[in-house]
């Protein structure tokens, strides 16, 4: 009850979650454009599908060892941990529930959004998007 009420618990809680924030927009960015490469060049798909799935398999703790020990070495802030960690905690999902929506994506949907004259962003929010939630 001590720390709640001192400003530098709070300047950590709001620093943690910032950093979690980043982590999470860093890695959903990172998937999202991996994920796309990899639908359209199988050969990109080939090669970062073990490693997504290495991501997946391991635990969490031993990113933070080795990411931590990698930071060391770099001399980088040790905020940059918890923003990888997150990163790497997103990337397998996200990754996975793109490849998996675009494999499943019905084509005719997207003639239709040509039809109608829908911009490239309008199909991909209302058709695309769409179809990860009902994937996930």
């Amino acid at each position: 009850l001590r720390l709640v009420d001192s400003g530098e618990f709070w300047l950590a809680v709001f620093i943690s979650l910032g950093d979690i924030v980043i982590g999470c927009v860093l890695g959903a960015f990172i998937a999202i454009a991996a994920a796309l490469i990899s639908c359209k060049l199988g050969v990109f798909r080939d090669l970062i599908s073990p490693a997504v799935s290495v991501i997946r398999a391991v635990p969490v703790a031993s990113f933070i060892i080795l990411v931590y020990v990698f930071v060391r070495r770099l001399s980088l802030s040790i905020n940059f941990v918890s923003i990888v960690i997150v990163a790497l905690m997103v990337i397998p999902v996200i990754w996975n529930g793109v490849i998996t929506s675009y494999k499943n994506l019905d084509t005719q949907l997207v003639e239709v959004g040509k039809v109608y004259g829908f911009g490239i962003f309008k199909r991909f929010a209302i058709i695309f998007v769409k179809n990860i939630k009902v994937q996930m």
